[in-house]
């Protein structure tokens, strides 16, 4: 459902599809504003979600943990404000976290230590600080980690790519390429991603 020209709510019915592995609904600018749906957090098979550039706001939601299998969760490109949650440091299956380009502050969690199998963290063009390196940086399976590292922003010396507030193009132009057989139910395995910054 990405890259149309949806227009109005997103609709609540989708919540009846509890079997859903993958929600993407990104790229749909003209979608009315709102909070992240809260009927999302039953769609409890999600694998991944990406509400990239769906005009969300608010904040994100603390119940995202929830969804125990989810491996790719883009929130990029929205206007979602306040903290990340640390109880998205519980989110153990994930493997790709999208955050970048949105107006969230504060602290960057330390709990976000405990996500071992990730492979791709966007958090760059937002307003956060801390030290990026003790959370990421010893992370095996990570392979792509962008930041905003100019001071007194986040501290972050294994960055793929740095980022600064006065640089808009930074890592504007991304992709993510999804699970491309949505029929697999078992051996599930991400096909990739491409990123062009």
């Amino acid at each position: 459902l990405s890259s149309n020209q949806f227009v109005g709510a997103i609709p609540t019915s989708l919540k009846s599809l509890t079997s859903l592995t993958y929600l993407f609904l990104s790229d749909n600018e003209y979608l009315d504003q709102g909070a992240i749906p809260e009927w999302i957090q039953d769609l409890v098979n999600l694998r991944e979600l990406s509400l990239r550039k769906t005009v969300r706001m608010g904040t994100i939601p603390i119940w995202l943990d929830e969804l125990t299998q989810l491996q790719l969760l883009d929130l990029s490109g929205n206007a979602l404000t306040s903290t990340i949650p640390p109880s998205l440091g519980y989110s153990s299956s994930l493997r790709f976290l999208l955050l970048n380009r949105n107006n969230l502050n504060g602290t960057v969690p330390e709990d976000l230590n405990q996500l071992d199998n990730l492979e791709l963290v966007m958090l760059d063009k937002n307003s956060l600080q801390g030290d990026v390196d003790a959370i990421f940086c010893d992370k095996k399976k990570l392979e792509v980690l962008t930041s905003d590292c100019k001071l007194p922003e986040v501290q972050c010396t294994c960055c793929s790519k740095c980022c600064s507030d006065d640089n808009d193009s930074c890592n504007a132009d991304y992709s993510i390429v999804g699970q491309l057989d949505a029929s697999l139910e078992t051996g599930y395995k991400q096909e990739g991603y491409d990123l062009n910054p």
